[in-house]
């Protein structure tokens, strides 16, 4: 794992104060931050009355934390993030080294966050989390600005990264817990492309193995998200942007069935006939605005056949 920014040949551990002019009036600017990069040997009492901390605990040597929390102990799997209350105990030690980054807040903006669902409830200490990329994006660059909180503008970035941050953990909060069910992120993640590139041609054996799936292994995961096919799913699209154009263009049937790939004249009608329940032409009469039904029937009787 990683603290991007830093030399992992250095061991340090520090927190700056960020208190300084901000340009914008961001309801949630940090107070302090901070780093451990390969720190060990460390042990922490607190008992926080001045602010809220957020510290992600990025990565150890060790298998999981152990922390103690008015007495009572927790032990938790790396990558974490802990939710440092105010007014609790808070005790911790280890001996092999540590990666973390950490923020606070004052404490008269811990209700406004609990209500944007980003700081849990009073109790609730700890949430293991997938580092994902977007979360590698939002630290690499985190740690980045620690290094330039003196400079023009820098604080106001650090608010917003941090936020963004805690934003992530949160949609992050329900990642599936077995790799059968990380397929989920794939499937979804090719349905997208193909929202994207419906009008081209399609290999999906190579899409399949492009996110770590056989082709049949692929059909059996996108079975559990959607109820069509991979296929149907593409013509579906390529029928919804068909008859976008014919309500908000002028462009002939045969000009839209070539741009949607749909094959020629006839197959398009055919095909729109049965998802729609009327040809294109009818179809343009009763959605289209009357300036482009004028200007749809000045065109040749051939192109406007369908």
């Amino acid at each position: 794992m990683f603290v991007n920014g830093y030399d992992r040949e250095e061991t340090m551990s520090f927190e700056l104060s960020t208190d300084g002019p901000r340009l914008m009036r961001f309801p949630y600017p940090v107070c302090w931050a901070g780093a451990t990069v390969e720190e060990c040997k460390a042990v922490n009492d607190f008992y926080f009355t001045d602010r809220i901390e957020i510290c992600l605990r990025l990565s150890s040597a060790e298998p999981e934390a152990v922390d103690e929390i008015d007495g009572r102990i927790y032990r938790t799997r790396f990558p974490h993030v802990f939710f440092k209350h105010p007014f609790h105990h808070l005790r911790y030690s280890y001996v092999q080294p540590r990666n973390a980054v950490h923020f606070s807040y004052a404490p008269e903006t811990l209700a406004a966050l609990r209500k944007t669902g980003c700081f849990p409830p009073d109790g609730e200490f700890f949430r293991e989390f997938r580092l994902t990329p977007e979360l590698e994006i939002l630290i690499r660059r985190f740690t980045e600005l620690l290094g330039h909180t003196m400079e023009r503008n820098a604080l106001d970035r650090l608010d917003l990264t941090a936020y963004e941050l805690l934003c992530e953990l949160l949609l992050e909060r329900n990642a599936p817990p077995d790799r059968q069910e990380f397929h989920r992120d794939d499937i979804l993640a090719i349905a997208s492309y193909l929202k994207q590139s419906f009008r081209h041609e399609i290999d999906y054996e190579e899409l399949a193995h492009r996110h770590g799936l056989s082709l049949r292994s692929f059909f059996r995961c996108w079975g559990r998200h959607f109820e069509v096919s991979p296929a149907r799913f593409v013509l579906k699209l390529k029928l919804e942007e068909a008859a976008r154009r014919l309500r908000e263009t002028s462009y002939t049937a045969a000009d839209i069935a070539a741009f949607v790939r749909l094959g020629d004249c006839a197959y398009f009608a055919k095909v729109f006939r049965k998802h729609y329940g009327m040809t294109p032409l009818e179809y343009r009469r009763k959605h289209a605005p009357g300036h482009l039904l004028e200007r749809a029937r000045a065109l040749p009787p051939n192109a406007r056949r369908v």
